[in-house]
């Protein structure tokens, strides 16, 4: 059977003379939202800005995460701040942005594998668990589960950001779509990717840093790398790539990304790694 090689791959951003336009124009995405995202979190504590978590480069992400985490401590913090970052109420209009700027970013192929061509959009989810998915997907995608409406999505993402549910019993909505929601649970769990209306014909975009642990970077561009729904959903799934601040070169997102030079992904010839 032949065997091929692939190397990850480093995302090329704009140079010196494009890049500051080029990440204005993605902080605009959100400050002429008006979204208060600075409601959520004291920036000042934690060094940074609002500005610099948006459109900072990777190690300096990786460089607030000590602080972050003593607020982390404070449950109704890191759920205010999952409220206020919240990517799928985002994830349209950051998979324009990346589409837009495809050929000054060189899109091509899953910068994690370099196999997949992703200069089409992919339909997979991005969802950490079930509750992730219930409680931040937006209409469109728990309308995807059977008996489900678009009263009944509002219903049953209120009762999971409100509530602390410990089990999907404790939602204590009609049954058939408790039935659908534990089918979905356990596709999740053998991970399966989850396949959702509002997904379709967007980047499929990884977060190096997870979002479910670190919420606030859920939006952050340097933390997200466009990849194929093998990767995202089956290879990599929800493990975190990163351990720190020395593990930065695995990124394809760093300025000090060197895992190309020292690692080869072997394909088989068929769609296994």
């Amino acid at each position: 059977m032949n065997w091929k090689s692939y190397k990850m791959q480093r995302i090329q951003y704009p140079d010196a003379k494009v890049i500051a336009k080029f990440r204005a124009e993605y902080r605009n995405i959100f400050l002429r939202a008006n979204r208060q995202f600075a409601g959520s979190v004291n920036f000042e504590q934690l060094g940074t800005s609002l500005g610099r978590v948006l459109t900072g480069n990777l190690e300096q992400l990786l460089g607030i995460i000590p602080a972050l985490d003593g607020l982390h401590a404070n449950a109704r913090i890191k759920r205010q701040i999952e409220l206020n970052f919240n990517y799928e109420d985002w994830a349209e209009r950051i998979a324009d942005f990346f589409m837009k700027h495809s050929e000054l970013l060189a899109l091509a192929s899953c910068y994690y594998c370099n196999i997949d061509y992703i200069n089409t959009f992919q339909n997979v989810s991005d969802y950490a668990d079930i509750w992730d998915f219930l409680k931040n997907g937006p209409d469109e995608d728990l309308m995807t589960i059977k008996w489900v409406g678009e009263s009944m999505a509002q219903k049953i993402r209120g009762i999971c950001r409100t509530n602390n549910i410990a089990s999907i019993d404790d939602l204590k909505i009609d049954k058939r779509v408790v039935d659908e929601i534990r089918n979905r649970q356990a596709l999740m769990a053998k991970g399966k990717p989850v396949e959702v209306s509002s997904m379709r014909n967007h980047f499929t975009l990884d977060h190096v840093i997870p979002k479910a642990d670190y919420p606030l970077f859920s939006l952050s561009l340097y933390n997200l790398v466009p990849c194929c729904s093998s990767c995202n959903s089956k290879f990599k799934s929800v493990t975190p790539l990163l351990n720190g601040n020395t593990d930065a070169f695995l990124s394809p997102s760093s300025v000090a990304f060197s895992f190309d030079a020292s690692v080869e992904i072997m394909h088989k010839g068929s769609s296994q790694l």
